[in-house]
């Protein structure tokens, strides 16, 4: 039969070695993630698997604002003088329709697919790094043509994440 202070020492040393599993699954979980996105990337079946792993409006959201602070300093529309607000809302709307058009799972998956392949055309080599940015942020950074573009996920849960950003550099032609 055990001790006491032996069994003790086994429950210390379980719970441990528990602790760290679990932290090493919380740790390894953005990569478990992108991991499933490049297996689905490309593939027109599983662009489903895409969309689970994206928050499609808060995408949509954080680009246009980014184009609205970089066009307009972040100005509302009635601060602006009234000649010029009707430009604005225009632009507004046109950025939002064209974000509208080329952000969803189809277009993510090309994405993916093409830092799978680590190319976009046979002369293009990218160059993918990937960090963390606190606890519950994740970044993926894409270099190519010495431009740097970011896929932020961000935690859901404790082991979940999607993608909540794309940050296009700055002389980046989002609509071409």
């Amino acid at each position: 039969m055990l001790s006491k202070s032996l069994k003790l020492k086994i429950k210390i040393v379980f719970f441990i070695v528990f602790i760290f599993a679990c932290s090493f699954v919380v740790y390894i979980s953005p990569y478990v993630a992108l991991s499933n996105l490049m297996k689905a990337a490309g593939d027109e079946k599983k662009e489903y698997v895409i969309a689970h792993f994206m928050d499609e409006r808060q995408i949509k959201q954080n680009i246009i604002h980014r184009y609205n602070i970089e066009l307009f300093g972040g100005l509302d529309t009635e601060s602006i003088i009234p000649e010029k607000r009707a430009e604005k809302i225009a632009i507004e709307e046109s950025i939002k329709y064209g974000v509208d058009a080329i952000i969803d799972p189809e277009s993510i998956s090309n994405l993916f697919f093409a830092i799978k392949n680590k190319n976009i055309h046979s002369e293009q080599k990218i160059d993918v790094f990937y960090t963390y940015d606190g606890f519950n942020t994740f970044r993926i950074f894409v270099k190519f043509e010495n431009k740097i573009q970011e896929i932020v996920l961000d935690r859901y849960n404790l082991i979940f994440w999607k993608i909540t950003d794309i940050i296009f550099p700055i002389d980046y032609n989002l609509f071409y």
